[in-house]
């Protein structure tokens, strides 16, 4: 059926986001709503996003990372892992921050893990329901 579609507005309240925040990362496409609007898939990439910005990411950093969570809506038991961290910006200049990011499941986290120096795993299941139950309310 038809999906429902939310202002900019109606989704950063429902998430407790800043809506300037989400027009901002919205105007510099680090994240891309539908034309039509805002689905309850951006709300999970909204988060994933706020999540990443959280903890030191740059928007600029991570943005290939939310797109490559376009068109997904099955979340559950799904891990992004990103390759590298925010902690790293003092490190060598080599460092290139945020190079590599696959959604895998919970069996493949821990292999592609251990081919990297420094990973950020978001529990993409977790982010999800999170929004479900912003949406529940």
């Amino acid at each position: 059926g038809d999906v429902m579609t939310y202002s900019l507005r109606e989704i950063s309240r429902t998430l407790g986001l800043s809506i300037g925040r989400v027009e901002q990362w919205r105007s510099r496409d680090y994240i891309k709503p539908n034309p039509s609007g805002w689905t309850a898939d951006d709300a999970v990439r909204l988060l994933v996003l706020h999540d990443l910005h959280e903890i030191g990411f740059n928007g600029s950093e991570v943005s290939f990372a939310i797109d490559n969570l376009r068109g997904r809506n099955e979340f559950d038991g799904q891990f992004l892992v990103i390759s590298g961290s925010p902690f790293m910006q003092d490190g060598p200049a080599t460092f290139k921050l945020a190079t590599h990011a696959r959604v895998v499941d919970r069996d493949e986290v821990g292999a592609l893990a251990a081919n990297c120096g420094l990973v950020t795993i978001v529990n993409l299941g977790d982010v999800a329901a999170r929004a479900r139950k912003a949406f529940a309310q």
